[in-house]
């Protein structure tokens, strides 16, 4: 029995218990349930013309409902949308968050996106000059309005092409 009389021995089996008690102290924290912090927060990332949105760093959310800023609005269960502007502008985009306890919070995040023109230039001796077609946000519509105008513009005389503003 002489190594219960050891300093050293008697220490580690006081540093061993309070560990194993302290141990003891966490399980039972797990059992109180989810963590009460509530946290609104998002993402943007645009990729062309469509603005991709994600919540999924919001803590405890159930319910996302999204305005973006523009008179538009969404709410939904899911934490990501995408949103294509048709104009041209600076948008406040606001996200209220509702959370597993009843409570709500919002954040916002301001949006930019630049509207194009699509502008027709003919060249030669039946036509001659710029029509300007359509203005908005996203190229690849514009550009579906450009071919079949050029084309019925276009002759063996006549050239046509389309350019953006």
């Amino acid at each position: 029995m002489k190594w219960l009389t050891s300093p050293s021995k008697f220490l580690f089996i006081f540093i061993l218990s309070a560990f194993t008690f302290a141990s003891c102290n966490d399980d039972d924290d797990e059992d109180s349930g989810p963590s009460s912090t509530n946290d609104a927060c998002f993402t943007v990332v645009r990729s062309g013309s469509v603005f991709n949105f994600d919540a999924s760093c919001s803590i405890n959310a159930v319910n996302y409902t999204w305005n973006f800023g523009n008179g538009d609005e969404v709410s939904q269960i899911v934490p990501t949308v995408s949103y294509t502007y048709p104009e041209g502008g600076t948008y406040t985009v606001t996200l209220l968050v509702e959370f597993e306890n009843g409570q709500s919070q919002s954040t916002t995040e301001q949006v930019s996106i630049e509207e194009i023109c699509l502008i027709c230039t003919c060249l030669g001796p039946d036509v001659g000059g710029f029509f300007e077609v359509e203005c908005g946000t996203d190229q690849s519509v514009l550009e579906v309005l450009c071919s079949p105008l050029c084309s019925s513009m276009s002759s063996g005389e006549n050239i046509c092409s389309c350019s953006y503003e």
